[in-house]
């Protein structure tokens, strides 16, 4: 622009991506192997192993352990935990499914022998 001294910012476009959100995403999270979920999965049922623990406390502690929220969510889902509501006044808490029965209505879990 012509009485006008100043530089000027330009883009430079990489290539054109192809997929869904989801899948561009997948490319990014499959470059650790799968690590970041397995080591979530094992620090919830670490955590959860003695019960249901309130959703906030769940939170506060894979943070405090570097873990991202979205990674425990995937975890969380893998895992088939269940989220909870204590009652009316209470919050939500997670806590791990009922492990699986045998056919004559016992648990299939070697601890429970």
């Amino acid at each position: 622009m012509p009485g006008h001294d100043f530089g000027a910012q330009r883009i430079d476009w990489g290539d054109a991506l192809e997929g869904s959100a989801r899948e561009l995403m997948a490319v990014e999270e499959a470059d650790d192997g799968g690590a970041a979920i397995e080591d979530a999965e094992a620090f919830l049922l670490e955590l959860l192993r003695d019960g249901p623990v309130p959703t906030r406390a769940i939170e506060a502690a894979a943070k405090a352990h570097g873990h991202a929220s979205r990674t425990v969510a995937r975890a969380k889902k893998q895992l088939g935990i269940k989220a909870i509501k204590g009652g009316f006044e209470a919050g939500w808490s997670w806590q791990l499914p009922d492990p699986p029965k045998d056919a004559n209505g016992g648990s299939n879990n070697a601890n429970s022998l």
